[in-house]
């Protein structure tokens, strides 16, 4: 039997990636706490660095991407 893939929302990514930026626990027990895989707590912690660099760099409008994350939940 196939087990289906989890979808997570932006928003279940970015509490993710900021909880693992605060560094206050480890990359296991926040994928322990949120019950995923530790090398998906990195993956998001790694997109969200990416997106804060080019909203900062102005090459992509912040608008834009509420929209993208509010559609996809």
């Amino acid at each position: 039997m196939k087990k289906n893939r989890q979808k997570h929302s932006a928003l279940f990514k970015a509490q993710v990636a900021l909880e693992a930026m605060r560094e206050q626990a480890t990359v296991v027990v926040i994928g322990h706490r949120y019950k995923i895989n530790p090398n998906l707590v990195h993956k998001c912690k790694k997109e969200a660095v990416t997106r804060m660099a080019t909203i900062v760099d102005g090459h992509e409008d912040p608008r834009e991407y509420d929209r993208r994350a509010v559609s996809t939940t």
